[in-house]
């Protein structure tokens, strides 16, 4: 499963600047393993940073939080 959401906001008040992130997108490693990779473009061919969750919510709560991404703004590829 490979799931991205474009952003609607880089970075809440926890951030010092706008930040660059514009995409996100989540892939399933195992069964309660999940990676969450972040890019600067649109059509950027790698993940500028990726980090692991151990469960798909703890994921939407953080994108929706950081970057402004709701649970029906996800996409799948």
């Amino acid at each position: 499963m490979l799931i991205w959401a474009p952003t609607r906001k880089s970075l809440d008040d926890r951030g010092e600047s706008d930040g660059t992130t514009v995409k996100v997108a989540i892939e399933q490693l195992d069964d309660d393993v999940f990676l969450l990779m972040r890019y600067e473009s649109l059509d950027a061919p790698f993940p500028t940073s990726d980090h692991l969750f151990l469960s798909l919510d703890e994921i939407y709560d953080e994108c929706e939080e950081v970057y402004g991404i709701g649970r029906a703004d996800w996409l799948q590829l």
